[in-house]
């Protein structure tokens, strides 16, 4: 164990059920550490009881007494200057959602206040700075650090709090400012680093990747022989994922099949009528949301299945490390960095822009030729064990942050 101490600035944990794969990265990483200190930016939800053994600050409780006026005259000259370099950068973004923008910013300040109290006090040397999303904690980092120059953190980024497209008016506000403050991001994805130094190569020094990964669930060597093609998938029923599309898809099927899809989500009432107008009520099971114990089981039960993803946007979708760590093959379409862990060794990537019949057609041939295939799905096992073993992976991102980043 590190004499280190670490801070992970996260959006609920230790509340709540989300950020299931930061909580296994600090289940993994627990003992890397002689102390961790969790910062929940919404700690909203009953608290972890898995959790128990780490220490949490709830600087938004803390805070939360304090009037926005008195923020705003206080700092006045911080946010004239922050507002004025964010108008210069994104003008139109900016007076369009001048409103939001503006108390945005002064909620980010007032957090950001709390935390430099907790800072003075709390402080010591060798302890790391470690915000999870590149959103809004790395924006109420990068102001405190304005406070405290001293101040070092890092981050990672995944996919909305990377990916400008999928935001708002196809922004995410003060972005350059946070490239500025951090000492460095880790993406999740070669994807993602590439997008972000090509974005803004003045930071690409800052800019590196560094995957997640899974906990061992366990691998079924016994491949069921069975009649039917499973398939597996798993997200929320939104546009940008199609789970929409799969139901046309799935008709086109020429052999006999049956669906699983575990997620709910805004489109999830609209999911259960085109079921319905398909004719697949008896080949589909739509679960809605699972908790990741049931998530493994669903896995572990079919160990013949296939898990799919013709999501239109995604970073490196947690869900493929789990599958394939029980050496589940993934068919997926080829969208940011999930070439990265589909390729001929774990499965099938479709091009972009493919329809649902070659879909189809390629899920059929992809069944008949590899779903049976016993030393297949070992290989897949092997392929996850050497990249995204969470052991691994987590073990060597926090001594890499120890050496480097312990100020």
């Amino acid at each position: 164990m590190s004499n280190k101490h670490c801070w992970v600035f996260t959006d609920s944990i230790p509340y709540g059920n989300d950020e299931v794969f930061l909580k296994q990265e600090l289940e993994i990483s627990e003992k890397q550490y002689s102390k961790w200190v969790i910062f929940p930016l919404n700690p909203v939800g009953n608290l972890n009881p898995e959790l128990s053994n780490f220490t949490f600050v709830t600087l938004s409780n803390e805070e939360k007494y304090i009037p926005l006026r008195n923020i705003f005259f206080k700092h006045f000259l911080l946010i004239f200057k922050l507002t004025f370099a964010e108008i210069f950068v994104n003008k139109i973004y900016f007076l369009k959602n001048i409103r939001n923008s503006f108390f945005q910013l002064l909620n980010d300040i007032k957090i950001a206040t709390a935390f430099i109290e907790h800072y003075d006090k709390n402080y010591k040397k060798g302890t790391i700075l470690y915000s999870y999303w590149f959103d809004r904690w790395s924006n109420i980092l990068s102001i405190a650090k304005l406070f405290r120059p001293e101040l070092s953190f890092v981050s990672r980024a995944h996919a909305f709090d990377l990916y400008e497209e999928d935001n708002k008016n196809g922004i995410i506000p003060f972005r350059k400012f946070q490239l500025k403050q951090v000492s460095k991001v880790f993406t999740v994805s070669e994807h993602g680093e590439k997008y972000l130094v090509n974005k803004y190569p003045k930071y690409a020094n800052k800019v590196t990747h560094r995957h997640l990964g899974s906990p061992d669930n366990g691998f079924s060597q016994n491949v069921l022989s069975g009649n039917e093609l499973i398939l597996i998938s798993c997200g929320s029923v939104q546009p940008r994922k199609r789970i929409l599309d799969i139901p046309p898809m799935l008709a086109m099927l020429k052999v006999p099949f049956h669906w699983f899809h575990v997620g709910d989500g805004p489109e999830f009432e609209k999911l259960k009528v085109s079921v319905s107008e398909f004719n697949l009520r008896n080949s589909i099971t739509l679960l809605g949301r699972l908790n990741n114990e049931e998530f493994h089981q669903l896995l572990t039960t079919h160990p013949n299945a296939i898990f799919i993803s013709i999501s239109r946007n995604e970073g490196l979708p947690y869900t493929f490390m789990e599958a394939i760590s029980h050496g589940t093959p993934i068919i997926s379409t080829d969208s940011m960095g999930c070439g990265e862990l589909v390729n001929e060794n774990t499965g099938l990537l479709l091009p972009k822009g493919i329809d649902n019949m070659e879909i189809a057609a390629a899920i059929e041939k992809f069944y008949c030729e590899k779903s049976g295939d016993v030393e297949f799905r070992k290989n897949i096992r092997k392929y996850w064990e050497k990249n995204f073993n969470g052991l691994i992976n987590y073990s060597s991102f926090h001594k890499s942050l120890c050496e480097d980043y312990a100020r």
